[in-house]
């Protein structure tokens, strides 16, 4: 049987029911006393992490959860900062986690059961599950906001109730049964409750996920079930549209990660449930390329290329990309799970890690190969013309791997930063020209003086400044790709940049090229021409969180034992040779020379890094003049 695409072709509510009628509530999980667990734990993974995350739970047996206590949840309306609540609000679902997991993997030690028990009730109490982030009252507690992470509790109990049904209590369950109708009831009923269900991103699946997904696993109602599932599934289609005609994500693969990730685990649940009978993604070509995304981003050593807001550091989940391998037939995908896993297998986890919860445990330790084998990972180039995004691999003749990534696009995008021909360049494992990705998230980032942040506004890009004109916000401030080609001998992306740029700027062109030679050593060019009235200014930056040493004519960079010489076209261009007499009071950045700015960024973490901004000015400025940068590798 094909199932039916729910999306693409819609059910009546009536038929839906009768459907769901025949389909009682199944566990996407096997439950707790399933000898399954007792296999998983015996994979190579799993003995490999467990005694860590043993001992880290033996030592949280008998402590209570961390308290998200009243000041907590009223810091983020006092000052803005999230930081120290997220932290106490996941650290108290990684802890749950670690003892559901002892739980699963060692059934007859009770002791195991009492600590998830109590941890479990622990979670389920909080007043509110949202983040405070998300929370518009003062006191910082909604418990009818259903946001990002209220849908991911409501997911955690579901699942939980599936594992440990025949351990619960009753009047626990009955509890939990009834908060989670409660939330399906805001959503059909209340629409200011869920202002996300038309949108076009992330939230749309995320929040989607959490509240159908416990249904799914909890209702049996049929009349209900169908209700729910009829309106999400027309909502869904809302988030499938914030989707390029060519599978890009605006967002980046980070939340690509998140958003696609949950929208593909409610297929998986509702497929399971309806026993084959109705998919999210059957037969929809839009859903297989979107599938492609995660993996023609990965960087090597656990890095990705981190437009937008995304973190340099991570990868695409393994078991994300193994269920899209497995459920679409695409070999590539089912590739990259193994290389994933491979590096898994060969270091010990973080447990302190934002998502190490019970939905990411259970999944890796059941998804994990029975016997680790040798990687196998084909990166491909690959230009995204509706995105904008050109990605180009290699291999030197001395064994040097390099990714470079180009992004066209327009400054309104998802997670939007003015970033419009910004570039990133990875050789081997260190990425030598970077993207500052997601910094600390705090209330002002995500309002008005979003773009005074370094990480969002161009001049923290490694993009052009003219006339000492930034980038500015909005869709019509967009790049236009001239041409983006891969060939034997070379590959090269062409755009125009003027278009991103206020009229305040007087460019009339601003053409960029990134050209990159296949020979026996690593080399590239960055060619940028300009047309420009006013003063002729004009300053090309390079982003690094390398630590620069000046040459005469550029930069070194050394890492990995190797040296990226970026130097300036001696015909044409030179390092900045003064201090600017004026810069944004706000971004202070300390001089290592006139060409070198040493910033610090605060990190998504709230780490401040120490970040270096090269600069290449023209040697003759005028109404047209250009820069060309050369990168070697020694």
């Amino acid at each position: 049987m094909t199932p039916r695409n729910l999306i693409r072709q819609p059910l009546p509510e009536n038929e839906l029911a009768t459907l769901l009628a025949g389909c009682p509530p199944i566990p996407l999980l096997p439950p707790a006393s399933d000898p399954v667990w007792k296999m998983a734990a015996q994979k190579p993974l799993v003995r490999r992490w467990l005694p860590d995350l043993q001992a880290q739970a033996e030592k949280e047996l008998s402590e209570p959860l961390p308290v998200l206590t009243d000041e907590l949840y009223r810091m983020f309306q006092i000052n803005g900062h999230r930081l120290p609540f997220e932290r106490v609000y996941f650290e108290r679902r990684r802890r749950l986690a670690r003892a559901v997991i002892m739980t699963l993997f060692y059934p007859n030690d009770k002791i195991w059961w009492e600590s998830a028990l109590a941890k479990w009730r622990d979670v389920f109490a909080e007043v509110s599950w949202a983040l405070t982030a998300h929370v518009t009252e003062l006191s910082g507690k909604d418990p009818d906001n259903i946001d990002l992470f209220a849908a991911e509790t409501a997911n955690l109990m579901g699942e939980l109730q599936n594992l440990f049904s025949d351990r619960a209590p009753a009047a626990f369950t009955s509890a939990i049964f009834e908060r989670l109708r409660h939330m399906h009831d805001l959503y059909l009923t209340d629409e200011s409750r869920v202002r996300w269900a038309k949108m076009t991103h992330n939230w749309n699946a995320v929040c989607h996920q959490g509240v159908l997904g416990s249904a799914l696993a909890l209702e049996d109602d049929p009349a209900k079930l169908a209700s729910l599932t009829a309106r999400v599934a027309e909502n869904l289609a809302c988030f499938l549209d914030g989707f390029t005609p060519d599978g890009g994500c605006t967002e980046g693969p980070g939340y690509w990660v998140y958003g696609f990730g949950w929208f593909c685990a409610l297929n998986e649940q509702l497929e399971k449930r309806t026993r084959g009978r109705l998919s999210l993604m059957e037969g929809d070509p839009l859903v297989e390329k979107i599938a492609h995304f995660g993996r023609r981003l990965t960087l090597e050593g656990e890095q990705i290329i981190n437009f937008s807001d995304n973190h340099q550091h991570g990868t695409v989940s393994p078991v994300f990309v193994e269920y899209l391998g497995r459920r679409l037939g695409q070999l590539e995908n089912t590739q990259l799970a193994g290389s994933l896993f491979h590096s898994l297998a060969e270091k010990a986890p973080d447990m302190h890690a934002q998502r190490f919860d019970v939905f990411l445990m259970t999944r890796l330790f059941l998804a994990a190969p029975a016997e680790d084998r040798a990687p196998v990972l084909n990166q491909e180039s690959y230009f995204y013309p509706n995105l904008g995004i050109w990605i180009s691999h290699g291999t030197d003749q001395r064994g040097v791997r390099w990714t470079c990534a180009v992004k066209g696009g327009n400054n309104e995008e998802h997670h939007n930063h003015n970033d419009c021909g910004s570039f990133i360049l990875q050789l081997n494992q260190t990425v030598f020209i970077a993207e500052l990705g997601a910094p600390e998230y705090v209330r002002e980032f995500f309002s008005d003086p979003r773009y005074q942040f370094l990480a969002a506004r161009s001049y923290g890009h490694s993009v052009p400044l003219i006339n000492s004109c930034e980038q500015a916000a909005g869709k019509e401030y967009a790049a236009r790709v001239e041409s983006a080609r891969f060939g034997a001998d070379e590959d090269c992306i062409e755009l125009e940049l003027a278009g991103s740029y206020p009229k305040e700027a007087a460019c009339r062109s601003a053409r960029r090229s990134l050209t990159i030679a296949r020979g026996a050593a690593f080399a590239a060019t960055l060619r940028d021409e300009f047309e420009v009235g006013g003063d002729n200014r004009i300053e090309v930056a390079l982003m690094t969180f390398i630590k620069p040493h000046q040459e005469q004519d550029g930069y070194v960079l050394e890492a990995e034992g190797r040296r990226l010489h970026v130097r300036g076209n001696a015909a044409n261009t030179c390092p900045r040779a003064r201090v600017p007499a004026a810069i944004p009071s706000h971004l202070q950045p300390e001089y290592l020379s006139p060409g070198v700015e040493k910033h610090f960024y605060s990190n998504h973490q709230g780490v401040k890094t120490p970040l270096y901004r090269l600069i290449f000015e023209p040697i003759v400025p005028g109404k047209t003049c250009g820069t060309e940068i050369l990168f070697s590798l020694e």
